[in-house]
């Protein structure tokens, strides 16, 4: 089986590596291991585990992106995880993250399963007018988009910012985020979390196909 994939990638201090966190605290299998790929420094740390149920190690890479493909595989091989987590630089080009999906050899090892884009509610008209030939691959190309930082937003103008991110995407998933200590809640409350049974299925096959 190939390794799963989940891209985080959105505005710089929206709360990706919180996102993260919680990403994997609800989404975790029993012996299951994570590696999270950072490329670029967040304000929050990811949380490493190095437990009998749990493994998730946090590499930073702070390299060309033209090498992801290449630390990828040397990842792979190294601590054969069942999952990889990139925290993707989002004033970067998606051709680099899609060079490694689509590569002859390291495409064979890995699959794209969900492309997550993390906002801050309160400066997504700002961002998209500003930075709009940057983001709007990102956005345009998500699974699921997680609107940050909506505690303080009057409901008109957070309505206006999801009509936007509608318009650009129709298909993702728009899940709404009071702030980094409620990605956890909002996650769980979504229909995006597979159950316990699935994951701990998955990881399992994986092990036993690996022998």
């Amino acid at each position: 089986m190939k390794v799963g994939i989940e891209v985080v990638t959105g505005f710089l201090g929206a709360g990706k590596s919180a996102f993260i966190n919680s990403l994997i605290k609800t989404t975790k299998a029993v012996g299951e291991k994570i590696i999270v790929l950072t490329c670029e420094i967040g304000n929050v740390k990811i949380k490493e585990f190095k437990e009998k149920d749990l493994f998730v190690k946090h590499i930073n890479f702070m390299e060309d992106n033209a090498e992801l493909d290449k630390n990828i595989y040397e990842i792979i091989n190294e601590y054969k995880p069942h999952r990889i987590i990139i925290e993707y630089n989002g004033t970067e080009t998606l051709e680099y993250l899609y060079k490694c999906i689509f590569d002859n050899k390291i495409g064979k090892l890995i699959k794209l399963n969900t492309m997550y884009f993390v906002c801050n509610g309160e400066s997504i008209n700002f961002y998209i007018k500003n930075m709009g030939e940057i983001l709007l691959p990102f956005i345009q190309n998500s699974d699921v988009i997680a609107v940050n930082n909506c505690s303080n937003l009057n409901e008109r103008d957070l309505e206006e910012g999801i009509n936007i991110l509608e318009a650009l995407n129709h298909k993702a998933q728009i899940i709404i985020v009071n702030d980094n200590n409620n990605f956890e809640e909002a996650l769980n409350k979504s229909n995006l979390i597979e159950s316990d049974f699935l994951r701990n299925i998955r990881v399992k096959l994986m092990d036993y196909m690996r022998k």
